[in-house]
């Protein structure tokens, strides 16, 4: 059986300057192949360091650094085989981690108004869809059209260092775009000028190594000027691997962003503080049938008073006491980590807490109701919780008043 075209070797009308098998003929292009090492190094460490980044901030980024490391893959099997699949699954890559550091490092204030986080999200979900639809179905014009993605990147990069306050930013920033400019010099020499170069037809071997450094330095930018922007609470920093301790050896190790275990309570929860009693209340049957509870324990539930203090005792920990006529619990979550407990039908479930739009937002997986989500919302002394069910989009809201 005849393997498809698109899978051949040589099958890419991409070519470079570099010989093909010339070093071995198991590579069409040995060198160019090789130098993408570089790829599979810096995003994995980045990665580990940038754990506990995502955890606390609740930012999948994890997926940017994967994706560079993807971009390398790809990379790899392109230059090995010059085949038109190797070719697309190399772009598209480069595509994916670019669409995927904006949607995850955009400051709110730069969305496009008045969309929030996750219809930004679902937008450049569909734009990628969309662009990687369109890079398979015109491959020939996508190899250059992908560069004028990086313009936005540069734009992006040069207002943060207008506006941040960290120095070490700012010069990252700077060598990032030198890292950009000698890329890019390098990869359109090798493409238009091969004549001229042909007593060293190895720019395309820079290229990988100087797009890797300037990409990954403009992750490390556009990271912290998220969290700067967004969570200025949590006093981010610069450091660098493997010489965190070694003030002498800045900016020669790899940067990355690092902050603490927590961050203090941010002070749009903060007012959360307090004790509140319940003033009203609308469709909460309703949620709590959908929820799984019993005809008899809805209407003692919807006929009963609460009150309930909430309190922060340090700066990782979300404290619930409430009482009724009927009982009274207190409960203990962390915040931006995984609390397991028990829930009113007296299941295991894990519930995660973190904020949202200025909000304090916990959301229960693991019981027999499916995931629910409760959102905290305080305006003034006006306190109203919204739960919903998901899986059957029913949501219940108690409304409640601050005791003096």
């Amino acid at each position: 059986m005849e393997i498809p075209k698109e899978f051949k070797l040589l099958s890419s009308e991409v070519d470079w300057c570099e010989e093909n098998y010339r070093v071995t003929p198991f590579i069409a292009e040995f060198w160019n192949t090789v130098s993408n090492a570089i790829f599979l190094i810096i995003p994995p460490i980045l990665s580990i360091k940038y754990k506990n980044y995502g955890e606390v901030l609740r930012v999948p980024v994890g997926y940017v650094w994967a994706l560079l490391t993807i971009v390398g893959l790809g990379s790899i099997y392109f230059h090995s085989t010059l085949s038109l699949v190797g070719q697309l699954v190399d772009e598209i890559a480069i595509l994916w981690v670019i669409m995927c550091a904006w949607a995850l490092f955009l400051p709110s204030f730069m969305l496009p108004y008045p969309m929030k986080r996750e219809s930004f999200y679902r937008m450049m979900t569909v734009l990628t869809v969309t662009f990687t639809v369109i890079c398979f179905m015109n491959p020939e014009i996508n190899h250059n059209a992908l560069h004028f993605f990086a313009i936005p990147c540069v734009a992006i990069v040069i207002y943060a260092s207008s506006i941040t306050k960290s120095e070490t930013i700012k010069k990252l920033n700077k060598i990032s775009i030198f890292w950009f400019v000698l890329g890019f010099s390098s990869w359109l020499i090798d493409r238009n000028l091969c004549e001229y170069v042909s007593a060293f037809p190895y720019l395309h071997c820079f290229w990988h190594l100087f797009i890797c450094i300037g990409a990954y330095l403009s992750i490390v930018s556009q990271s912290f000027f998220y969290a700067e922007m967004e969570h200025p609470e949590s006093s981010p920093e610069i450091k660098f691997f493997p010489f965190e301790n070694e003030e002498s050896w800045r900016f020669v190790g790899v940067p990355y962003k690092s902050r603490s275990t927590t961050m203090p309570v941010a002070k749009e929860i903060q007012n959360l503080a307090a004790t509140w009693k319940q003033s009203g209340q609308e469709n909460i049957d309703k949620q709590l049938e959908a929820a799984g509870l019993g005809w008899a324990k809805r209407k003692i539930a919807v006929n009963l008073s609460t009150t309930v203090t909430f309190s922060f005792p340090d700066d990782d920990t979300f404290h619930v006491d409430f009482t009724t006529k009927v009982m009274s619990k207190k409960e203990k979550f962390s915040i931006s980590k995984v609390t397991k407990h028990k829930n009113f039908l007296d299941e295991d479930v894990e519930s995660e807490l973190f904020i949202e739009d200025g909000h304090l937002v916990m959301v229960t997986r693991g019981g027999s109701p499916g995931e629910i989500r409760t959102v905290r919302i305080v305006e003034g002394d006006k306190l109203t919780i919204k739960t919903t069910v998901v899986k059957k989009n029913v949501t219940g809201i108690r409304y409640f008043e601050r005791q003096k």
